[in-house]
């Protein structure tokens, strides 16, 4: 692909965002956006296989989980999609209540999804370039089904055991946490989203960027600008692993 129909691309699924020009952060060398890695470079940089626990068995386990009030009432459960290979985990609250209910094949409402996506293509990933998965395996209930609910302390440390066993498994080499109230949980803090943003944190050993939860971005489409910037910054972490 030449660099000009890469800018053109580019541009395209920047407008598919929201945001309808290219918007520089910072005009310094260290801060610049940096190309990702090409799907070649990409498949030899990725981590061993999964070992230990299959994909099977944790869902069979999740599926009979009963460790909090949300298993009670959740018909069905959610573990995650996408590369069993992944360099990039993304990491949400829970899956979208709805969607669970009347799509068993989906983890977010198709809106969402395909802002997502466009999120993606934007640094030159797409979804089966990575692992989605939520903090919670159930989804939320509906009165509460927004970018960052209320969730009981129960209710994280029963799914804890569930994510950091999928860490393990998947060994991915960065961690991106979608949504406020997940990253709080994750990074044991009460920091704001500004306060996170544009750092790198750890969780479990693996490196953490934080962003704003897709569904945020849907409900509030002027931080989608500050969401580019988070790609920006995670794109050039990638780049360096």
């Amino acid at each position: 692909m030449s660099a000009d129909m890469s800018e053109t691309l580019r541009r395209y699924y920047l407008s598919a965002m929201g945001i309808q020009s290219w918007v520089k952060i910072n005009t310094t060398a260290e801060h610049a956006a940096v190309p990702a890695l090409s799907r070649q470079e990409a498949v030899e940089h990725q981590p061993k296989q999964p070992s230990g626990i299959t994909v099977a068995t944790l869902a069979e386990q999740v599926a009979q989980c009963r460790r909090c009030s949300l298993s009670a009432a959740a018909a069905q459960r959610r573990i995650g999609l996408g590369s069993q290979t992944a360099n990039l985990m993304l990491i949400f609250i829970a899956p979208d209540t709805v969607t669970v209910e009347k799509n068993a094949g989906k983890f977010l409402a198709a809106e969402s999804e395909f802002l997502l996506e466009k999120m993606l293509h934007a640094i030159e990933l797409d979804s089966h370039d990575v692992y989605i998965t939520s903090l919670l395996k159930c989804p939320v209930p509906a009165s509460d089904n927004t970018a960052n609910p209320a969730i009981s302390s129960a209710e994280i440390e029963a799914c804890r055991p569930w994510l950091n066993q999928q860490i393990k498994q998947i060994k991915p080499q960065m961690l991106l946490v979608m949504g406020l109230t997940v990253a709080q949980c994750l990074l044991q803090t009460t920091g704001g989203q500004d306060d996170l943003r544009l750092h790198q944190h750890d969780y479990a050993g693996v490196p953490v960027v934080v962003s704003y939860a897709v569904k945020d971005l849907l409900e509030n489409p002027p931080q989608k600008r500050k969401a580019w910037a988070d790609l920006q910054y995670l794109q050039k972490l990638l780049r360096a692993l």
